[in-house]
């Protein structure tokens, strides 16, 4: 079987193509051998495997490394240290099976069940991505990863990083910790230390792809392969380019050759000149060396200190694929987009949603807050199943109401007209209400395509599903019974802060569901950079929350939205300008009723806030995913077991 690629997603992204066919094709216990281009098994390499697999508990086994210069082993399964975060390969000694932290994915044996239940790799690219996945393996199923030294394949030694390699590990590495549940501060000082070093002998691009991964993981941008900055040929960051770190290779390598001639006489004394070219530089002031090395370790230290705090990098880890299509129309799923003069963002919305189940088959509602940019004539001519119901002025998120009141499914999906959900995290979203009926609603956690960066970074501390989050964005299921109990979206917000309002009240009727790896991919520019409106009314609006739902000794914690208003205004005069009217107009303005209070679920926004930890569910299987019986954990019998994977 061929499954040729549109691009190139590197090793994470061609093993998960290749474990999701595996899954849609095969049975709950069939096995899976993971093997790299590159790699050179022994006749009888996987016959141990199989022997291995079967006579133990492992959850995965891998094969004994072999380099093909020498013929000597260099590593059977990984290890990660506690304190400095670095992986530690080990040769085998003996033949006994080794208990490890994770398996290089050079050589994996497992099953399609262990897969449903870990889900796929962590979509990094490159470098650290089978060792997340092997912590995720053992976190999910309880069990060890065993190294084979009988079985034995030939691969070449990853002991050296040229170029790319030094920007995949920083950035990879921030994710496999997280995924351990190690502490990332050490690897990211070392990290920062390398930089550091480079920079002190005049290797500054090679030094600035350390950082650069750091960077990028410290911002949630650990999806994909370069990114646009560190991309040959970039004017913006021409010092960051990749040609520029080769060509530092290259004339390191020049230099090198020079000495050796020189120092083997070959040549006359003074007869060599090294001229410096293209990106290799040597700096004619060591105090410059020194200096570039002072700040990166600084700027290093700042980044390991970020990514400490929030516990490491998110890695986006996708929901294990489906063994069969979910229909949306079976499940009674309604979809309600509301559009505002965004029309090309719109259309690629609802072709995506045409693409695949559960979202294909269900009911669609675009409501078009009054646009001037002719989408409802578009949706008319290029998606006639789509009803469209045009407003005659921009009524805000009140269009939302409208759409959910025209909706005829029990479910609802809303969703801005620049998201959509993945398909999978759809499907069991779909199956968690359809066996969870205390469930109101499902919050998918929102991040963005180009990179996976989330939009909700105190997420990253959130490792396993909650069935109490007490915020929602831009991709939210509900019931339809649920959202018309609480009224729906509080219509005098007009914009901004109404989803989280929505999770609060909806926590007075049921429970609100959040896994960290069921996502809405959300392609919109002003989730990092915030509008002048959106600065008075989100602030304003956060006041109004703090009014409806919390008791009055726990309303000074809204000063911490506030604060953030403050923050993201940025050095914005007009911006800070709103962020103050917002403020008394919040404070001084008549907050809308409301039926019903939700005092603790504003505990635990605020908590959530302040990075206390959320208490979080038992994990859910759908009637797909259930587990085998030898692996089946007792359960409670006073309840539904909900029992999902989840990041």
């Amino acid at each position: 079987m061929h499954l040729p690629q549109e691009r190139n997603s590197g090793g994470s992204g061609g093993f998960n193509a290749g474990l999701a066919w595996c899954l849609g094709h095969s049975r709950t216990r069939d096995l899976v051998w993971l093997l790299d281009s590159d790699a050179a098994p022994e006749p009888d390499a996987l016959s141990y495997l199989v022997d291995a697999l079967s006579r133990t508990d492992a959850a995965m086994v891998g094969s004994s490394l072999i380099d093909p210069l020498t013929g000597g082993p260099f590593e059977c399964g990984g290890f990660i240290h506690p304190r400095t975060g670095e992986y530690q390969q080990r040769p085998p000694e003996g033949d006994h099976p080794i208990p490890c932290d994770y398996l290089a994915a050079c050589s994996i044996l497992t099953t399609t069940d262990t897969i449903r239940r870990a889900g796929l790799f962590p979509d990094t690219f490159l470098n650290g991505d089978d060792v997340g996945w092997g912590c995720r393996v053992r976190r999910a199923t309880g069990r060890p990863l065993l190294g084979i030294p009988a079985s034995r394949v030939a691969h070449p030694r990853p002991d050296r990083m040229r170029t790319a390699a030094r920007y995949f590990a920083a950035r990879g590495a921030m994710v496999a910790l997280q995924e351990a549940g190690v502490p990332v501060f050490g690897r990211a000082m070392r990290e920062a230390a390398r930089g550091a070093s480079l920079h002190a002998t005049g290797l500054h691009a090679l030094a600035e792809l350390h950082l650069a991964g750091l960077r990028d993981a410290a911002a949630g941008r650990v999806m994909g392969s370069l990114p646009q900055g560190l991309d040959p040929g970039n004017p913006d960051r021409p010092g960051l380019s990749i040609e520029q770190a080769r060509e530092d290779v290259r004339g390191r390598r020049r230099v090198v050759s020079a000495r050796a001639r020189r120092a083997d006489l070959l040549n006359p004394p003074g007869s060599i000149a090294v001229e410096a070219q293209g990106g290799w530089t040597i700096s004619t002031s060591r105090a410059t060396q020194a200096w570039r090395a002072a700040m990166a370790l600084l700027r290093g230290l700042r980044l390991a200190w970020r990514l400490n705090r929030s516990g490491g990098a998110f890695g986006h880890a996708p929901p294990a694929p489906m063994d069969q299509d979910v229909r949306g129309a079976e499940h009674g799923l309604s979809i309600v987009i509301v559009a505002y003069n965004r029309k090309d963002a719109l259309l690629l919305t609802l072709a995506r949603l045409r693409e695949a189940e559960p979202a294909a088959s269900a009911e669609v509602i675009v409501v078009d807050n009054a646009s001037s940019d002719g989408a409802a004539e578009a949706i008319r001519e290029q998606f006639p199943a789509v009803r469209c119901l045009e407003q005659s002025s921009n009524l805000g998120v009140e269009a939302f109401n409208r759409g959910v009141d025209a909706a005829s499914g029990d479910l609802v999906l809303i969703l801005d007209d620049d998201s959509w959900p993945d398909p999978t995290a759809l499907a069991l979203a779909l199956e968690l209400m359809a066996e969870r009926r205390d469930v109101a609603g499902v919050a998918l956690h929102p991040r963005h395509p180009d990179g996976g960066r989330s939009e909700w970074p105190f997420a990253r501390r959130v490792h396993e599903a909650c069935d109490a989050w007490p915020l929602m964005g831009c991709g939210n299921l509900v019931r339809t019974e649920a959202w018309r109990r609480v009224g729906g979206y509080c219509e005098p917000y007009f914009l901004y802060r109404n989803d989280t309002d929505l999770a609060l009240s909806l926590s007075t009727v049921g429970k609100v569901w959040f896994d960290p790896s069921w996502v809405v991919w959300h392609d919109s520019p002003a989730a990092t950079r915030k509008s002048v409106r959106w600065c008075r009314l989100a602030t304003r609006n956060w006041l109004w929350m703090a009014k409806r739902h919390s008791t009055h000794p726990r309303r000074f914690w809204a000063w911490l939205g506030v604060l953030q208003a403050f923050r993201l205004a940025g050095a914005r005069p007009a911006a800070q300008t709103a962020v103050l009217r917002g403020v008394a107009q919040g404070l001084l303005g008549r907050a809308p009723a409301t039926s019903a209070s939700a005092p603790d679920a504003w505990k635990a926004l605020i908590d959530l806030r302040l990075g206390k930890p959320i208490s979080r569910a038992a994990r859910y299987v759908g009637p797909c995913h259930a587990r085998p019986a030898q692996h089946t954990s007792p359960q409670s019998s006073s309840e539904p077991s909900p029992t999902r994977r989840s990041t």
